[in-house]
């Protein structure tokens, strides 16, 4: 069988896993529904195009003319879905239909564009199709723009990712189970299947054609099981308010040599500097005497709700003042219990994780990071300092 003879067998492979995925997406009943949706939608587009290349390299669009071009406009919808999948995921509100209509502009001035063709008797349609495929896919300007568009929204994909990721190191202490790094997976997995397309159309190897004809019944796939194994991480509605050193051993570092200037989301809220400052003092008095840390998920409301303040102001005061995010700031004081604990021979016995979770942390890979990143060595080679240290017959938790 020659190799041209199997890439119809890719492209309905391809069909095949978008639409059976596309179903299992948007009724899966767990993870974010909403998000779901978009990325169902996504894969849809896929699908849709694939089938289009399917028609076109078997040539049974010259049989069905009236299919010509059938799904062109799609390809100007793939970014956009993308997008708001990924805002979706970051808890961004869905645009308004009229907003979202500038987004799905382009794939209407597509259509526009092809409704001259599509007016076109059978006949006429199979003349220009013809023609159309004795001359080959080349890269033009309405492709150009569909690649340029993609590549922007797969950027400002990234940018969304980002700065939520910001955001959860602004609210919450723990963030094992609110990680993103499966979807920074996903965006290169995106990004791997669209630059694979503009080498299928740009180069004009014998094989080329293959890297499209591959990495779309591949990435659909990857991309679906990726999608569908997370969890709903975030129950309900989530609103954003948008120790003694050791010698010869790292310090904990909590705040720089002096407080960082006030970003422009705090030009207008309010607290000057006399608040901040006793906003900080009341902050450190209860850090001293209630030791919040310990707790496993303590968020940045909890702890505002402790100094009778505003997650927002607790934000600002410890970005402006101290220099940190909340998570920062938590997590510090964290690994310095941990610290007392290993070096403490009362808790020789003791197990490295179950001092960790006794400290605060919720899972080991979290806490092996902010340990070494705030230690610089890891929780092991930390205790093999005090090995000399005698081991007491008892032990206990952290404090």
């Amino acid at each position: 069988m020659q190799a041209t003879s199997l890439m119809p067998l890719f492209h309905v492979a391809g069909i095949a896993i978008g639409l059976l995925l596309c179903a299992l997406i948007w009724f899966a009943p767990r993870g974010n529904r909403s998000a779901n949706r978009w990325l169902a939608g996504y894969v849809a587009l896929l699908a849709g195009l694939s089938m289009g290349d399917l028609l076109e390299d078997t040539r049974l669009v010259l049989d069905w003319p009236q299919l010509g071009h059938l799904t062109d406009w799609m390809i100007f919808l793939v970014g956009p879905c993308l997008w708001m999948y990924v805002r979706r995921l970051t808890l961004h509100a869905t645009p308004s239909r009229m907003k979202w209509g500038w987004h799905a502009l382009p794939a209407a001035l597509c259509i526009g564009l092809l409704i001259p063709f599509y007016g076109l008797p059978s006949g006429e349609k199979r003349l220009v199709l013809s023609a159309e495929l004795a001359d080959g896919i080349e890269m033009n300007l309405p492709l150009a723009v569909a690649a340029a568009q993609m590549l922007a929204y797969w950027a400002a994909s990234l940018l969304l990712l980002a700065r939520f990721t910001r955001e959860l190191r602004e609210n919450f202490s723990s963030l094992e189970r609110r990680t993103f790094t499966w979807l920074r997976h996903m965006l290169l997995i995106t990004l791997a299947m669209w630059l694979l397309w503009l080498l299928g159309i740009s180069l004009h190897w014998r094989w080329a054609p293959w890297l499209d004809t591959l990495a779309v019944p591949a990435g659909l796939y990857l991309l679906a099981f990726l999608g569908l194994r997370q969890p709903a991480l975030f129950a309900g509605s989530v609103a954003f308010e948008r120790v003694q050193e050791e010698p010869a051993l790292r310090p904990v570092k909590l705040a720089p040599e002096k407080p960082a200037e006030a970003p422009a989301r705090y030009a207008r809220s309010g607290l000057n500097d006399e608040a901040r400052s006793r906003l900080l003092a009341r902050l450190q008095a209860l850090m001293h005497t209630d030791k919040p840390w310990l707790e496993n998920d303590l968020t940045l409301g909890q702890l505002a709700a402790r100094i009778e303040a505003s997650p927002h102001h607790l934000s600002q005061v410890l970005n402006q003042e101290l220099g940190v995010s909340f998570f920062d700031f938590i997590n510090a004081r964290r690994v310095e219990e941990m610290q007392r604990c290993l070096r403490d021979p009362a808790y020789r016995s003791e197990t490295i994780m179950a001092l960790a979770l006794a400290s605060g942390f919720s899972s080991k890979a979290g806490f092996n990071a902010v340990f070494k990143q705030h230690a610089g060595m890891t929780p092991s080679a930390y205790r093999r300092q005090f090995d000399a240290v005698s081991r007491p017959t008892g032990s206990a938790g952290p404090a």
